[in-house]
């Protein structure tokens, strides 16, 4: 499942020691997006890092740059600092056991809006998950 989420709620995820699984606030989660800003972009041949931060904290974020996502990687090239983005993927752990992103996607965001809806996205996902379905 996707979950719209703050970076902050990224640090308060656990991860299950048996499946591997990660939970924010006991609900399993495969895949997450945030909407931050983008601090610094760093690229290898392999792989893209960039810094992202949307006001409740900072990640790491890591997107593969391989030969099939040549077009994905042809849009990375036009992500600019300073400016928001939305990122998509996995929470992961590095060796040094710091959370990071491991993307699938990555984009500018175009609307200036984006940011505030995905923010009262986070919050009614959070609200539905915890109290049920609106009746």
């Amino acid at each position: 499942s996707l979950r719209p989420t703050t970076i902050a709620m990224i640090y308060k995820s656990d991860q299950n020691d048996d499946t591997g699984l990660w939970s924010i606030f006991g609900n399993v989660v495969n895949q997450v997006t945030v909407v931050a800003t983008l601090i610094s972009k760093s690229g290898k041949d392999n792989s893209t890092m960039f810094v992202i931060d949307d006001g409740t904290g900072r990640i790491d974020a890591f997107h593969w740059n391989l030969p099939d996502l040549a077009l994905e990687v042809g849009t990375i090239g036009e992500i600019v600092e300073g400016k928001y983005v939305r990122a998509t993927g996995k929470i992961k752990i590095n060796n040094n056991g710091r959370r990071h992103l491991q993307l699938s996607h990555i984009r500018m965001s175009s609307d200036p809006h984006e940011l505030y809806y995905h923010l009262a996205d986070v919050m009614v996902t959070e609200l539905v998950l915890k109290r049920g379905p609106v009746s």
